[in-house]
């Protein structure tokens, strides 16, 4: 009878250190599932924040470029012609600095042609959005070369901080 019994308080105690196990790995399981998830979309959002990284360097320019001398070098504009100004201060497009926009405006007097040309190697410049063009718009105080009119561009000038972005 005392083998009896000590088989039964054998077997309940199995079933008790049994169960608690089974119920200590299956919370285990379930842990480690939830935190592999959560692995999986912090990478899924990191690959789509790479992404609009890269989509913000390929569309914007780089800080430092956007000095008024360097983007007239680049342009090849510059007084007595077209001149470059900036239009107030940068403004940042959220508040981690990353991104700025700059007002900016191209004026002077130019022909048709040269007007052109400027609005050409504007659109194939990184980070230049034009929002206004206005050619022969004003007259001139002093008589202008033959051909040539006040033109005045108008538009964005959208810049990263490399030292910010990812």
């Amino acid at each position: 009878m005392m083998q009896f019994t000590l088989g039964l308080a054998i077997i309940a105690f199995t079933l008790i250190v049994g169960s608690y196990q089974y119920f200590e790995n299956d919370d285990l399981i379930k842990s480690r599932k939830y935190a592999l998830e959560e692995a999986i979309n912090r990478r899924t959002e990191m690959q789509r924040l790479k992404l609009k990284v890269a989509g913000i360097k390929n569309i914007s320019m780089e800080t430092g470029n956007d000095q008024k001398f360097s983007i007239e070098k680049m342009l090849n504009i510059g007084a007595p012609n077209l001149e470059f100004n900036f239009i107030g201060q940068g403004k940042s497009s959220n508040n981690s600095g990353v991104i700025y926009r700059h007002s900016f405006r191209i004026k002077g007097p130019a022909s048709f042609s040269e007007t052109m040309d400027i609005l050409r190697k504007l659109s194939k410049q990184k980070g230049f959005v034009v929002s206004r063009v206005c050619y022969s718009c004003q007259k001139s105080r002093k008589e202008l070369p033959n051909g040539k009119v006040i033109v005045q561009i108008e538009g964005f000038l959208y810049v990263y901080n490399p030292a910010k972005v990812i």
